[in-house]
């Protein structure tokens, strides 16, 4: 889908040095397989309070590195919250669950698509135009990586799970919300953009009982509540 639009602003746009390049694009392929990986040692309850609660503790810090950003004080506020729901669940993750080793892979990708993010502000591309040099970039990658990634399922995958991820990551996740969240961040800054997806932790812990089955206990609870308070 974005093919065209990668051919048009170039392989490499022209404003972008080859490092600056790979910064941003750790918002691609690194930041998914973190993700995934995480996803295989713990909830997806703890993906929204790990990847998603502590986006915008890392987006407001790479901002205030690097683009000289303000940090008022109900801001801080808020993110001191955060911080204080993420490392109560962290501390009950140390237990004989082993869930700490997913929810270590959901903080690194969390400050990887925080780099992302305020890279792509200071890329000079358009939403569409970041989203496909990312996405078509990862998709090279991903291309080289696959050979070492043992047997592939694909061709044994029922058709209808094929096209519920191309629908669901292809097209949701991996176009529109990109390119949604993009627009946000050019239009209200990397660090507001991300405090308002205050019911990220929420709703990923509602859906993974709904769906996946998994039980949401009293410290996962209580953490999702507060980061949620902390990110509103």
């Amino acid at each position: 889908v974005l093919l065209p639009v990668w051919r048009r602003v170039g392989w490499r746009p022209k404003q972008l040095s080859w490092p600056r390049l790979a910064v941003l694009l750790t918002g691609g392929l690194p930041f998914g397989l973190l993700v995934l990986a995480g996803a295989q040692h713990a909830p997806v309850a703890h993906m929204g309070v790990f990847m998603a609660g502590m986006t915008p503790v890392f987006t407001v810090l790479v901002g205030m590195l690097l683009l000289r950003e303000s940090l008022t004080g109900m801001r801080s506020l808020g993110l001191a919250v955060i911080v204080a729901g993420v490392a109560a669940l962290g501390r009950s993750s140390f237990g004989d669950t082993g869930h700490w080793r997913g929810d270590l892979l959901f903080l690194g990708a969390s400050l990887s698509w925080s780099v992302y993010t305020v890279a792509a502000r200071r890329s000079g591309l358009g939403p569409w135009e970041t989203a496909a040099v990312v996405n078509g970039w990862s998709a090279l990658a991903l291309l080289v990586l696959l050979p070492w990634a043992g047997p592939l399922r694909l061709p044994s995958a029922p058709a209808g799970d094929l096209l519920l991820q191309v629908a669901w990551q292809g097209v949701l996740a991996g176009l529109l919300a990109q390119v949604a969240c993009l627009a946000a961040v050019t239009r209200l800054g990397s660090s507001r953009a991300w405090l308002s997806g205050a019911l990220v932790p929420v709703l990923s812990a509602v859906g993974g009982a709904l769906v996946l089955g998994e039980a949401i206990g009293w410290p996962t609870g209580m953490a999702v509540a507060i980061v949620a308070i902390g990110a509103g």
